[in-house]
């Protein structure tokens, strides 16, 4: 069986993973240490190969991150809808997991404001909708749809559906795809450094 790119991504991004930590657990449990130590090298060597073995884990690191942000991405790539496709108003979100990862897309939903405007007052129910009104999070009453056309989606979508008029449900529905969100991967710091951003 062929896999996709994402899983690909995924399964490069566990070894990298794996990898690194095996490693920085002998750095930091002591074993490369102890193995230095037990080789009886000389003291500059001792050095350098310490320099050695901390360049090594820098870079499995840095491989690690790099390969974490390429899974993320190909994870990404496997929701996105096409610029022609639609979730449609009760689209539920797209979501797949592989291996640690697991991604969900996210859309953001809207009505076009000169459509549902025009099919509202076709229906003669222009008013109705200035009227309606919903309680934000802050427990503060505010109009679903705003004189400049700012249309709350839910509620708007609400009323429409409570009031039968799908029709202006479909006509007037809007969607752009936003970036999906990715959970398990995250970029990992060397030993003590912070990592900006």
């Amino acid at each position: 069986m062929t896999k996709s790119d994402h899983e690909i991504a995924v399964d490069e991004y566990v070894l990298a993973d794996a990898a690194y930590k095996k490693m920085q657990t002998e750095f930091l449990d002591g074993t490369i240490t102890l193995r230095l130590v037990q080789e009886d090298l000389p003291d500059e060597r001792i050095v350098s190969e310490w320099q050695a073995a901390v360049t090594q884990l820098r870079a499995l690191l840095e491989d690690r991150n790099a390969k974490a942000k390429a899974a993320s991405g190909a994870l990404r790539q496997a929701v996105t809808l096409a610029p022609s496709q639609w979730r449609g108003p009760d689209g539920k979100p797209t979501k797949t997991a592989y291996g640690p990862l697991e991604v969900s897309s996210v859309t953001g939903r809207s009505f076009d404001a000169e459509a549902l405007i025009s099919h509202c007052q076709k229906k003669g129910i222009l008013e109705r909708l200035l009227q309606l009104r919903y309680t934000k999070t802050d427990g503060r009453e505010v109009n679903s749809v705003y004189q400049e056309w700012v249309i709350d989606y839910e509620s708007t979508l609400k009323w429409l559906r409570q009031n039968k008029f799908e029709d202006i449900v479909q006509a007037a529905y809007d969607e752009k795809e936003k970036t999906p969100a990715v959970t398990g991967a995250k970029p990992m710091a060397f030993l003590g450094e912070v990592l900006k951003g």
